[in-house]
């Protein structure tokens, strides 16, 4: 099995321990043989420790997790004194990944340095294969900005955020199939943080644009987009009532309620916030009326 075919693995609930098992065996077996042979096997230690800290996290094992991530990160440490380009991608992968779970955690000084460091070590590996690494190029910037918001690092984020717009248009122009979701995942997140901003004619255009591409998204796979659009719904609605268009917002929040209830039938215990959430929305738009 190569190293590449290690790193993915099924999520689905009726895997996890088979995921587990498979990947805990391929580093009991790989520990010897990094011993004896460390510039062989030693990388492909390091990608299944990713793998098992991707299966923890997915399990909320947080500690777990992270403690594969740094033992993986350690080995790339120790192969970069060897070859200082020894596999960077899968050392920026490591990185990142390590990131979103600080992130989770709201370690997000931690995560600021680890994005960044994955973010530089990607921006390097698309200067020489960028159909390959440029995907991972918008990811971290993407991640990054998002940090960057919540460390109030405005400015930053803005940057980071724009640039991942562009290269984002730019993918999906090549693949639309592909990119499509990733360049509807960064217009939303830019109309969050256009929102905060009280930037509210930007924000609305990002919004719209999200909205259009995951009804898109939604009508050719409901079960993956709906959650997405239904919170894009919802994110419109709440700047169309900051703005006073009662109308617009009550539309909108309508919309997102009718989703998430649907997303509460099947998945009562991921989505009874969303729902309470939009219900409270309508309620706060209900007084304003009333009020006048």
């Amino acid at each position: 099995m190569s190293r590449r075919d290690l790193e993915y693995f099924d999520t689905d609930e009726k895997r996890i321990q088979e995921a587990r098992r498979h990947f805990e065996q391929a580093l009991v077996l790989r520990r010897p043989l990094a011993e004896k042979n460390p510039s062989t096997y030693l990388p492909d230690m390091s990608v299944t420790l990713n793998n098992l800290g991707n299966l923890a996290r997915t399990e909320n094992k947080t500690e777990e997790a992270r403690h594969y991530y740094e033992e993986g990160l350690k080995i790339h440490a120790s192969l970069a004194e060897q070859n200082r380009d020894a596999y960077p991608a899968d050392r920026a992968m490591a990185l990142m990944n390590l990131g979103y779970l600080e992130r989770s955690q709201q370690e997000n000084d931690k995560a600021l340095v680890d994005f960044g460091n994955s973010l530089a070590a990607y921006r390097d590996l698309a200067q020489k294969n960028p159909d390959e690494y440029l995907p991972n190029v918008a990811e971290a910037l993407n991640a990054l900005a998002v940090t960057e918001r919540d460390q109030k690092q405005l400015a930053e984020a803005g940057r980071d955020y724009n640039e991942a717009l562009r290269i984002r248009r730019q993918l999906v122009i090549e693949n639309q199939s592909e990119f499509l979701p990733y360049l509807a995942m960064t217009l939303n997140d830019l109309g969050v943080f256009d929102s905060a901003e009280n930037q509210n004619h930007e924000a609305e255009q990002h919004y719209e644009e999200a909205l259009t591409l995951y009804r898109e998204l939604a009508q050719q796979d409901p079960a993956t987009y709906t959650r997405y659009l239904a919170a894009t719904l919802n994110n419109l609605a709440f700047l169309y009532g900051n703005e006073n268009r009662i109308a617009e917002s009550q539309s909108d929040y309508n919309e997102s309620l009718v989703l998430y209830r649907k997303l509460f039938q099947s998945e009562p215990g991921q989505y009874s916030g969303d729902v309470a959430r939009v219900e409270a929305g309508l309620k706060q738009l209900d007084k304003r009326v009333s009020s006048k």
